[in-house]
């Protein structure tokens, strides 16, 4: 998405396989929504930042299940900031800041951090998910128009790789 100049776009979908809290957490800063179709979105957890009170409000109909590390998102957020200024100037594509992250991803600490951070930005594309219709029928019928375009070229190509004859 960073390096199309023709097509400017503010939101991305995917399906449940290319989504990840990670994902969230780079698009945010870049200026755009991330907006996967999560399969089974109940089973989703949610995360708040802890605060100095000691339970969820009672009159929540949605409650968070977890708390989101600080601590890790504060002490890494100037690399994460240079990995997003790093992308958005176009000086390495995220594909391949996120091929080198992932090759060691559990236990890099600017890795936990931008997961940690993409937690609270999950929580929060969730919320608005359940909540509005016209954002899930947005979501449905981009990712339809692609699985449209698959389905079309599995029919009239051949071979493997396949090819048109």
């Amino acid at each position: 998405m960073m390096h199309n100049d023709v097509i400017k776009c503010d939101i991305h979908s995917t399906d449940t396989h290319g989504y990840s809290e990670v994902i969230f957490a780079v698009t945010h800063p870049l200026g755009f929504s991330y907006a996967p179709r999560i399969k089974n979105l109940k089973k989703q957890s949610l995360y708040i930042f802890k605060s100095n009170k000691s339970k969820t409000p009672a009159n929540w109909k949605v409650t968070p299940d977890k708390y989101v590390s600080e601590e890790i998102i504060t002490d890494n957020w100037d690399d994460f900031l240079r990995l997003v200024t790093t992308i958005k100037l176009k000086k390495a594509t995220a594909s391949d800041i996120f091929r080198r992250l992932n090759s060691y991803s559990n236990q890099h600490a600017l890795y936990k951090a931008m997961k940690a951070f993409g937690q609270i930005i999950k929580s929060v594309f969730i919320l608005r998910y359940i909540d509005d219709l016209g954002l899930r029928q947005a979501i449905e019928k981009q990712l339809n128009k692609v699985e449209l375009a698959n389905k079309f070229t599995r029919a009239v190509a051949v071979g493997n790789p396949r090819e048109f004859d």
